[in-house]
Parts: structure tokens; sequence; C-alpha cells
């Protein structure tokens, strides 16, 4: 579900839940990342290292974002211009592309894929990304990095749905039928995977004593699935697959998901992210019969005071739920992990430090000179995968306490 749904969506709830609620009186990878919420707009790519000395980049954004024209007077199009600039890891540029891209007849809830082969050797790049409106010249930017240092890592795979699309995010619709294709793989004769069956524990508070759980491979049932030429399909049911060629070590991840993921488009599972900024109490009594409307809408209204301000921080709220989906999938929905609950309670960091192991994320405190910095540290699992876990300490109980009660009384920034 691209941006625009899920605003109609919310924009729906919003309605729902004022039509229907009492008034209240008044009371915020492995895989390769980039920084991509830092972004002005919604941009999905995908590598794919098919050959020693070239790959295949795929990109995707929804048609909303252009602006629409007549051609000829007589047809609706659409139109962008992308350029790829690559560089090495000297900041060398090693590879320079320019094409044009149109969409006749595109719809806004439909998506414009690009497709262009870039000359990439062995080593560690960056591609910058820029795609520029034709029709009214605005100019966005994206930072892709790539990794061709180990055949097995994921971008060495190509994965495929059932329309032959490459799975942006590494996300299959649930119980779909999906291909991987493996060219520079094209000689292993085995692919391991290994299904975890629910989503981990949430993550405990940042001041806790306690980590955030990490999946294990006795948690995970393991199948081997055949190669030939480097290639299978799967069709096996679960909610996580991680997949690694027999004997690399090397471990990728695919989701089976429902097919809006990241977005949310079930109104049965809007009270599960609120657990950050309710009490136990609270929470528990929405989760007792899996959901209960009546109980979300008072939240939200309390919350908020007013009816314009419940609005914002539903759709500021929820839109962050889709973010964290979007930025920080691993084991478990993006939302549950400990950056997304970091990201879901404070919002986007002001900056980012990037390490080979670890992020350490900015955030404005109270004052100029009471910054608050959270450090996430690269954690390899027992299978092979990695993932970012937050250095907790009890410093930040008050800080946290501040910003759950700023969303309970609607005054997140």
């Amino acid at each position: 579900m691209n941006n625009t749904y899920s605003r109609l969506f919310f924009g729906c709830m919003i309605i729902l839940l004022w039509a229907c609620s009492p008034a209240v009186q008044p009371t915020a990878s492995p895989q390769e990342e980039t920084s991509v919420f830092y972004a002005d707009f919604e941009v999905e790519s995908y590598v794919y290292h098919d050959s020693d000395d070239s790959s295949t980049v795929f990109l995707r954004m929804p048609a909303s974002y252009l602006t629409t024209k007549k051609w000829n007077n007589t047809q609706d199009f659409k139109a962008l211009h992308l350029t790829l600039d690559v560089s090495d890891s000297l900041s060398q540029l090693t590879d320079h592309l320019e094409a044009d891209y149109h969409g006749y007849d595109v719809t806004d809830n439909q998506w414009i894929i690009m497709k262009e082969r870039l000359k990439l050797t062995t080593g560690v790049f960056k591609i910058i990304v820029e795609i520029s409106d034709a029709n009214k010249k605005s100019v966005a930017k994206e930072v892709v990095l790539v990794d061709k240092k180990n055949k097995f890592s994921v971008q060495n795979f190509l994965i495929r749905d059932e329309g032959g699309e490459p799975l942006f995010g590494y996300r299959a619709p649930a119980g779909s039928t999906f291909t991987i294709t493996s060219d520079r793989n094209a000689t292993a004769d085995s692919l391991e995977i290994f299904q975890f069956a629910a989503d981990t524990k949430l993550p405990p508070p940042p001041f806790s004593t306690n980590s955030a759980e990490t999946p294990l491979p006795k948690q995970a049932v393991r199948t081997v699935v055949a190669l030939s030429n480097g290639q299978c399909t799967l069709t096996q049911q679960g909610l996580y697959q991680c997949m690694r060629i027999t004997g690399s070590g090397y471990s990728f991840l695919v989701r089976q998901q429902s097919h809006s993921y990241p977005s949310i488009d079930l109104a049965q599972q809007l009270h599960y992210p609120l657990r950050y900024i309710t009490t136990k109490a609270e929470y528990d009594e929405m989760n007792k019969l899996n959901y209960s409307k009546n109980l979300v809408d008072k939240f939200w209204i309390e919350s908020g005071g007013t009816r314009e301000r419940s609005r914002e921080l539903i759709s500021k709220y929820y839109t962050r739920v889709e973010e964290c989906n979007r930025y920080f999938t691993s084991f478990t929905e993006g939302w549950r992990t400990d950056r997304g609950m970091i990201y879901l309670v404070y919002g986007p960091p002001i900056l980012v430090e990037h390490a080979d192991e670890q992020e350490v994320w900015h955030y404005n405190g109270d004052s100029d000179e009471n910054e608050i910095l959270f450090v996430f540290n690269r954690v390899k699992t027992p299978i092979g995968l990695m993932h970012f876990q937050l250095k907790r300490d009890p410093y930040y109980k008050t800080g946290w306490e501040m910003m759950v009660n700023a969303w309970r009384n609607g005054r997140v920034r």
C-alpha cells in the first residue's frame, strides 16, 4: 500500500473514530541499508549482481510522485529523468548513466519501475540516484549502497514474484510463490531455509537491563531445497524465511507478510504498536479480545484532547509505524526492533553516525547542551544474519518517560 492509500486508510479510520466515539473533554542487513528516512520521496531499489563485471539496478517509485501532462494533446503522461553516478570506496567516479522514462496512462496508485545495467566489479560502491520530474523540474536524490565483495551476499540473488518483478524490500505476499536466481552461484547445489513461526517479543524500553530477543536456529524449521543452475522456486509457508547457500555461512532474509506490508491496512493491527506509549493494563485490555476499537479510539481521543490534534497524532504515529517497517525490518516487523522502537517514539534523528558495526543516533534534548545519543551495535546471529541492538542505559529512563507522556498529552513535536 503506497502513501496515497495509507493516507486514505487513516483518514477513514479518523472519520470512523469520531463518528462512533463519545466526545471527550481536553486533557508524537545484513541486507544493504541506506539513509532512506532522510529522503523527501519514496523510492525503492534492488541491486542484482548477475556477472563479475556488471550489475543490474532496479528502481521503483509511486506514480503519484510525478505530475501529469498531455502528450500530443490527447493522452496523459508522466515523465522523469534518471541519473546514476557510481563511486568506489575511494569516492572515485566509476560509471555514469542517464535515462528518460515515460508513463502513459499511469495512475497514482501504480508504480513506475526503472531498470539499468551498470559497470560494477569486485568491491564496495555507492550509487547516487537522482530523479527529476520532467513536467515540473523538481529533483530528488537517493543513495544506494552496493557490496560486491562476497558472492553469497543478498545482492547476488534475484528474487522475483509470480509476475517476474523483483521483490523490492525482499517482501513476498503471504502464501505466494517466488523464484530465486543467482547467476554467480550457478554451481551451488542447495539452499538452506530457516522458517520462523512468529514475531519476536517486543523489545524492552531503552533504560532496561534486558536486551531485545534474537531468534535462534532452534526456534526455526530448517529445510534444504535443491538448486538447478542457481535457481529454485519456493512455495513454503512461514512468516520469515532466512536463506543461505548451503555451507556459505552468509544469510539473507525474505519475508512472507500481508500484501500491504509495510503499511497497516487492517483495523485489528492498530493497537499492537501502541504498546510503547500505553500502560501494561491499557495494552492488556486492548489485547484481550485481539482488538478493541472503542479502547483504541478512547486512547487517541484522550491523548489529543481536540479533534484536530487527535487526527495529527494518529497520522504521525502510524506513518512512523510504516516507516519503521520500511527501514528496519529484519527478523521481525520494523516497529518491533530496537531502532524501530526509538524511531517510533522519538521520530527521525537529526544526525546518524555510521561505522562498520555501529550506528549512533543524535536527538536534541531539552537544551542545546543536553543532546541525546542512542548507540546501536550490529550483532551477528548464530545463523549468519546481523541486526542492530540498542546499548541500553538507565540514563534513558527520564527522557523516555517524557516522550511517552508527550504522546499521551498530544504534545509530540
